[in-house]
């Protein structure tokens, strides 16, 4: 994802990191637990690619005792954020910045 939003052609970057991806709903509740925020941009369970990696960052830099190789609080954590990185990276769950208005009726294309 690093390499999505710092790689530019002419000047733009790859994919925005603004853009909001789907992190799912337990994801902000499950790193909380574990000494996490994640900032989500709306209460659907989404959050900008920013945050979303910051996140990640941060669950990676935090030990307090947690034990990964077996069920916990920051392992719940990383594991939500590595399936949505993954989602994301898999462009499966992108969505678009902002509405635009379309005539489909005249063939009108929606251009971000």
């Amino acid at each position: 994802m690093e390499l999505n939003t710092s790689n530019t052609t002419q000047g733009t970057p790859f994919q925005d990191p603004s853009a909001n991806v789907y992190v799912g709903a337990n994801t902000a509740s499950d790193c909380a637990d574990a000494g996490v925020t994640v900032t989500l941009a709306n209460s659907n369970g989404f959050a900008s690619i920013t945050n979303l990696m910051a996140a990640g960052n941060t669950a990676l830099g935090v030990s307090g005792g947690n034990n990964t190789t077996k069920i916990s609080l920051l392992r719940t954590c990383r594991e939500d954020l590595k399936t949505a990185l993954d989602n994301a990276n898999n462009n499966q769950t992108f969505v678009q910045p902002s509405a635009c208005e379309v005539n489909y009726s005249i063939g009108d294309q929606c251009t971000p």
